[in-house]
């Protein structure tokens, strides 16, 4: 993609983590245990919103929450698809 529009990322985090919390609890309701997967870059503007992601999710502080960040651009890169068998791993 050639245009990438600028990260904005909500400054209050304690209301960030109250919505995810009242959203995963009501996944955890209609699906049980819940598998978190990001998978965009580590690097430039992405980080900043995989980190960001990263934090809210460990914030969460929850034992049903699984939680990888699979940078599928990095490991799959060259037509490397064999590398998704890291993830499902």
């Amino acid at each position: 993609m050639k245009w990438a529009p600028s990260v904005k990322i909500h400054p209050n985090n304690d209301e960030s983590l109250t919505l995810a919390r009242k959203h995963v609890e009501e996944m955890k309701q209609n699906y049980g245990e819940q598998v978190f997967i990001n998978l965009i870059d580590k690097k430039g503007s992405q980080l900043r919103i995989g980190t960001t992601f990263t934090n809210l999710v460990t914030g969460l502080k929850d034992s049903l929450v699984k939680y990888v960040w699979f940078d599928f651009h990095a490991e799959c890169k060259k037509m490397k698809w064999e590398n998704l068998s890291r993830l499902v791993d």
